[in-house]
């Protein structure tokens, strides 16, 4: 999966394109620019996606945390996951390879707080399990 593609999707319009960031729960969807779907969980104009394609391992991919030249911290019930992330026009994004510490995490804990310089955005991972899973099935990924 082209990485720049799928960030550049989600920005145009997520699976949850024109939800209020008030309802902060997991959803999921078709990625608008082909074959793919995506888990994802929006709040105060940022968002927290699992990305996939079928044939490619999945992606973590992080909206509206400013540009900056840090990297991005993960917590998970406030257990650090040591994870490299890429930017491109202030997207982040992550490898979430099937099986991986960070998708158990994600998938398994109660809140996820990603961390970018001074910006800090914590989210809860209820749901996440289901919408996730679901995302990996339509992407014949298994955790």
């Amino acid at each position: 999966m082209s990485r720049l593609a799928t960030i550049l999707a989600l920005m145009i319009a997520g699976p949850t394109a024109g939800q209020s960031d008030g309802d902060v729960t997991w959803n999921t969807g078709r990625l608008p620019d082909g074959p793919g779907h995506a888990a994802e969980i929006a709040y105060e104009g940022r968002r927290l996606s699992y990305v996939c394609r079928p044939g490619d391992a999945g992606r973590l991919v992080i909206d509206g945390m400013g540009q900056t030249d840090d990297p991005i911290i993960v917590l998970v019930d406030g257990q650090r996951i040591a994870v490299p992330s890429d930017m491109t026009n202030g997207v982040h994004s992550i490898a979430a390879d099937p099986g991986s510490q960070l998708l158990s995490a994600l998938t398994g804990g109660r809140q996820v707080t990603l961390l970018a310089g001074p910006v800090t955005l914590s989210l809860p991972l209820e749901g996440s399990r289901r919408a996730i899973g679901q995302a990996m099935e339509a992407c014949d990924l298994r955790p």
